[in-house]
């Protein structure tokens, strides 16, 4: 049914969202000079946490369109082109040439479209909205106009624009039209999301399809035209793109939990839709989270396959070109676009463990990510110079591993039900010889995958007593041997550091509390509820005096001690706040640890500072290893990895 709606009733519906949260100080730009990089074809490297691309055009003449990709305001809020190189097996190949200049106060949402030999940039600002050509040999957009939106529409959520060829434009939205709310503040102690039978206290989103256009580039606007029921599409909306698929035009849409609808266009109707399925009929959810889709045309040159940008990576999703009994259009799973001379990324939030993992004598990397995967990367060179390869996704009792919370496990609710979260550390745990991960997750979860000759066996919980062991979430474990034993360190339900003894297999045996030198016990943040926890462990001698002490990963708000004014690292001045590396020296024995107040890594300097959320960090022998000890390689939460030599890190 098409409901085309006055002014007043749409002002309800479209008012916009207050402008929200502030740029995280910059990083120390010497950071990047660890950053490790893959040599030659590899998976596409999102330079942020989840920018978009917002377009393609044929920019440099090859087969294939380039692309415009937005990174994320946390990383700079800049546009970068990615020209097209080639196609592997089937999958595009992109170069990143460099920066686009945009207009002044251009920003996301906005939309890269070319008609004819044009290239047309769409913004929207102030009640208006903005276009631009793109300039080729300045390699810019330069703005040519605006336009007055509808009513009083200050912004436009997630849109899509289309030039007829009679000149006229037409704009089709999503609108989350019955908003995700909390059942109270999810930081306050007493948050519960769940009521006594587990159902969620609080509400879920929905959206609509909305649409409206102009004559030509001089006219004014339609009046918003409703092109679907109120609130018929589930999720927080992410996404509309405009598309012939099958021979059908309509909208992909897609929504935070990852899933990609076609709703097919008729006469300004919207309302009948179809999934989009792999070839068993099954819905295809994109595997990291948060999808915005690009049309993409196919090497055939049909305009039907998906660049999508999302939390986690950029991937490629291929049309069969056919549909089923059903009239469901059916592709193929998403895979990773492919970029030259990428950064090594991992997802995103990542813990990653520098670990012989196929026994080879060289140290490779496995990581757990937000997405709740676990990936391997082989190392090809040497401990030295090492060379990875692209990442594998590693498999427990034959599936791909994927921890995900869903409507129930999470603790702030189902708005988070597609992070995992991993928190993976790998280690011998029984000493057979085949080494196991071990983990903490957004469930709160602590599980083992034991290893096998053939394989990893699926997760298992670890217990204490006769129950699961308990405490905060997204941590990663630490794991090592003091005094002779197998200890486990995590974060209990205090939010303290406390030490468990390995039992058996499944089993640990509780230690204590670790504590600081005065005696107290160690608390690892000021904020409740969710947020608590995020503390990756890992047990080393730093400092080569024979005694384990603790390198800590934190978040930016993880405030160790909490009970203290200083404590770090969010008791720093805001210009040098964000998430780090901490040292806490064991001046004690490891037999009873007394543990010193912790000091903050530098980098040539430099406070190490890598964003917001959670980084993750493994003590090793990669690279060149100097005589003051070893390595760090540290995965920021971009999922982006870095190698920070010994040689340059102070505290």
């Amino acid at each position: 049914m098409t409901l085309c709606m006055g002014i007043s009733k749409i002002i309800t519906v479209l008012l916009c969202m207050a402008a929200g949260t502030a740029v995280f100080a910059a990083n120390p730009p010497a950071q990047d000079d660890a950053i490790l990089k893959f040599e030659g074809v590899s998976d596409f490297c999102d330079p942020g946490l989840h920018s978009k691309i917002i377009g393609s055009a044929r920019i440099s003449g090859k087969e294939g369109p380039d692309v415009f990709l937005m990174v994320d305001k946390y990383y700079g809020n800049k546009c970068l082109l990615y020209e097209f190189v080639d196609y592997e097996a089937g999958i595009p190949v992109f170069k990143r040439k460099g920066q686009v200049v945009l207009p002044e106060k251009a920003g996301l949402p906005m939309q890269v479209l070319q008609k004819g030999d044009d290239t047309w940039l769409f913004w929207t600002r102030d009640g208006k909205l903005n276009y631009a050509l793109y300039n080729a040999r300045k390699s810019s957009f330069e703005k040519k106009g605006e336009l007055a939106l509808p009513g009083q529409m200050k912004s436009l959520p997630a849109f899509s624009a289309v030039i007829g060829d009679d000149g006229a434009l037409d704009i089709y939205f999503a609108k989350t039209t019955r908003p995700s709310v909390r059942p109270g503040n999810w930081r306050s102690a007493d948050y519960r999301p769940y009521d006594a039978a587990g159902v969620y206290r609080g509400g879920l989103p929905a959206g609509t399809l909305f649409s409206f256009g102009y004559d030509s580039f001089t006219s004014s606007p339609s009046d918003v035209c409703q092109l679907t029921e109120t609130d018929a599409i589930p999720g927080n909306l992410n996404c509309v793109a405009t598309a012939t698929l099958n021979g059908e035009q309509g909208l992909v849409v897609t929504n935070n939990d990852g899933a990609f609808y076609f709703h097919k266009l008729k006469d300004g109707d919207a309302s009948e839709y179809v999934r989009i399925v792999d070839s068993r009929g099954n819905a295809v959810r994109n595997t990291a989270i948060g999808p915005y889709v690009c049309i993409y045309p196919s090497r055939e040159g049909e305009p039907g396959d998906f660049l999508i940008s999302c939390e986690g990576g950029v991937f490629y999703m291929r049309s069969s070109g056919r549909t089923t009994e059903e009239g469901k259009l059916i592709y193929d799973h998403p895979v990773h676009a492919k970029e030259v001379d990428p950064p090594l990324k991992a997802g995103t939030l990542v813990t990653p463990t520098v670990v012989d993992w196929d026994n080879d004598g060289r140290l490779d990397i496995v990581v757990g990510n937000s997405a709740g995967h676990i990936l391997f990367f082989k190392n090809a060179g040497t401990n030295e110079k090492p060379e990875f390869l692209k990442a594998e996704y590693l498999k427990a009792g034959g599936r791909t591993i994927m921890v995900q919370p869903g409507y129930g496990e999470d603790i702030q609710g189902p708005g988070e039900a597609r992070w995992g979260y991993v928190g993976a550390n790998v280690y011998d745990w029984n000493g057979d010889g085949y080494l196991d991960i071990l983990t903490n997750d957004s469930r709160g979860k602590h599980m083992i995958y034991i290893g096998t000759y053939n394989g990893l066996e699926p997760e298992h919980p670890l217990y204490v007593g006769d129950l699961p062991l308990h405490g905060t979430w997204r941590c990663r474990p630490g794991i090592g041997v003091m005094d002779g034993k197998t200890v486990y360190v995590t974060l209990d339900d205090d939010d303290e550091f406390h030490l468990y003894f390995r039992e058996d297999d499944y089993n640990l045996k509780d230690g204590y509390k670790l504590r600081l030198v005065d005696g107290r016990s160690i608390k690892a943040n000021h904020l409740e509820a969710g947020g608590k926890g995020r503390v990756r462990f890992e047990i080393i001698d730093w400092d080569g005096d024979g005694v384990k002490d603790l390198i800590l990963a934190t978040n930016k708000h993880n405030n160790i001690p909490a009970q203290d004014p200083d404590g770090l690292p969010w008791t720093n001045p805001k210009e040098l706040q964000g998430s780090t590396l901490l040292f806490m020296r064991n001046v004690g024995t490891e037999a009873e640890p007394k543990l010193e107040k912790p000091k903050q890594l530098r980098y040539k300097g430099e406070l190490i500072r890598l964003g917001h959320h959670a980084c993750g960090a493994s003590v090793c022998r990669l690279g060149e290893i100097s005589e003051d000890g070893p390595n760090v390689l540290v995965g920021d939460e971009r999922g982006i990895i870095h190698l920070f030599e010994r040689k340059y890190l102070t505290w």
